[in-house]
């Protein structure tokens, strides 16, 4: 009876060896993926930014600002919101 119960104790003990040694290797898989998913993500994205400052600085160099931006630093208060009478139910008695 003790053989038996030492027999299936060295049983469960390879059994569970067994489990924890499946369950790293499915993790470290799962870990080494997302690792490489998102290298993968960074990289496309690097390129993708790199292509698009390529094509905008070809379209716009850097010596020649567009006239949008010369406008906007040429017009005064281009900054300040454009100041509008409050409505009728926010003014007090002495405004109105």
């Amino acid at each position: 009876m003790i053989a038996e119960a030492v027999d299936t104790l060295w049983t469960l003990g390879w059994a569970y060896l067994a489990w924890i040694v499946i369950v790293a290797a499915v993790a470290t898989g799962a870990l080494w993926t997302g690792l490489w998913l998102a290298w993968c993500a960074g990289r496309t994205t690097a390129r993708g930014v790199k292509a698009a400052r390529a094509a905008l600085s070809r379209r716009l160099p850097a010596s020649k600002p567009s006239n949008a931006l010369r406008e906007l630093h040429a017009a005064p208060g281009a900054s300040e919101a454009p100041s509008r009478p409050s409505p009728s139910w926010a003014r007090t008695k002495d405004a109105a």
